[in-house]
């Protein structure tokens, strides 16, 4: 009985490795070429705009950072002469 089962598993299983064999492979062309390089130059423009946001970023900070120090040093200088 159990060589039956054995036997019967051998069968399915040589049988959905030929079903696997006909399976065709995908083949590369052209295109795919022309896929990684859209790739590359969609990640350039992202690294461009994430670029692009960060210096904003930074340029808004520097000029509000510019006006908090000019008035502690307006405030300073006033409290100088007032002393």
């Amino acid at each position: 009985m159990k060589v039956i089962i054995k036997q019967s598993s051998e069968k399915v299983g040589s049988i959905a490795m030929k079903e696997k064999s006909k399976i065709p492979t995908p083949k590369k062309s052209w295109s795919d070429k022309n896929q990684s390089g859209a790739a590359m130059v969609e990640y350039a423009l992202l690294v461009a705009l994430i670029l692009t946001g960060c210096i904003t970023a930074v340029q808004t900070i520097g000029d509000n950072a510019d006006v908090g120090f000019t008035k502690a040093a307006n405030a300073l200088a006033s409290a100088q002469v007032t002393n």
